[in-house]
């Protein structure tokens, strides 16, 4: 299975096309690896690493190796990077899918065992739990890289459809290991299952049912009241709850943007006062988090007949 996944996704790279040359920096072989160009970016970071020996660069390396499908560089160079820095942990390793039965991702877990243990994490029991919803947390968010592709060029739908297979089948997959782990040892808290893993369970629940949202909404609540959880987690959650329900949200975390015709749906309760809630939240100001998409609160009021 592991190699037809790995078929069908170098075939979607295929499809990329070939840009010039350009040159060398690491916005260049980013921007390359964004677009597919995977041969090119890894060039580009190759000369880089010997130029600047520069961890984040051997970080970027590793991420274009391993989604180029070159899994034995791509871990040489992960634990280059992690051996300087753990802290690479929490930028995700996602596309690192198809290496988790590697032979040597055995170095990555015993590194993140030692991110583990510097979060105060040491007792047995919570080390494997730990690192169970750490690996969960990765399958959730993997081939996100392969639809983006897919998202520019919609005459390779097909291969859009093998992908969300994939996706479904691991959602489910981790939906039923999760529910497991919370029967046997309530909602994930930071303090036993890490900073990623409490972040993989947020993650997975976020894909699941509207009737499994439901049932961990007050436990992630509850959580959060003892610093076990993130407060901004349970906001995005709650309002997922409410967008499945056709009703307005609180905190106006899910945005839904109509890339063709560039229109939003963004249904808040109490607008005026939604970032009094947000800060209560930790999250930012209305207004930057619409900005990342080009949109202005402004006009979101205007439109629901609200003025200054």
């Amino acid at each position: 299975m592991k190699k037809l996944q790995t078929a069908v996704l170098l075939m979607l790279i295929g499809y990329t096309p070939i840009v010039a040359r350009q040159t060398i920096s690491i916005t260049t072989a980013n921007s390359l690896k964004a677009a597919g160009n995977l041969k090119a970016a890894i060039e580009q970071y190759t000369q880089l690493q010997h130029k600047l020996q520069d961890k984040w660069v051997v970080y970027e390396l590793a991420d274009a190796y391993v989604l180029d499908g070159q899994y034995d560089s791509a871990l040489t160079c992960l634990i280059e990077a992690l051996s300087a820095d753990l802290s690479f942990f929490y930028c995700g390793l996602h596309n690192f899918i198809n290496t988790l039965d590697h032979p040597r991702w055995l170095a990555v877990e015993e590194r993140y065992e030692i991110l583990l243990q510097q979060e105060h994490i040491t007792e047995q029991e919570s080390i494997v739990l730990a690192k169970q919803l750490w690996k969960m947390g990765i399958k959730d968010q993997a081939y996100y890289y392969h639809l983006n592709l897919l998202e520019k060029g919609s005459r390779y739908s097909p291969l859009k459809s093998i992908i969300w297979d994939w996706k479904l089948k691991i959602n489910k997959e981790n939906q039923q290991q999760l529910a497991y782990i919370i029967a046997n040892h309530g909602w994930p808290e930071k303090t036993k299952a890490g900073i990623q893993g409490a972040t993989a369970a947020f993650l997975i629940i976020q894909h699941a049912s509207l009737a499994m949202q439901k049932r961990c909404l007050p436990l992630l609540k509850a959580a959060c009241q003892i610093g076990e959880a993130d407060w901004r987690y349970y906001a995005m959650m709650f309002d997922r709850i409410a967008v499945f329900e056709d009703r307005k949200q609180l905190y106006g975390t899910q945005l839904e943007v109509n890339e063709a015709t560039n229109e939003y749906k963004l249904h808040i309760e109490d607008p005026d006062n939604v970032n009094k809630r947000r800060a209560q939240m930790n999250l930012p100001p209305i207004e930057d988090y619409l900005a990342q998409w080009g949109i202005s609160w402004k006009d979101y009021l205007k439109k629901q007949g609200k003025h200054e």
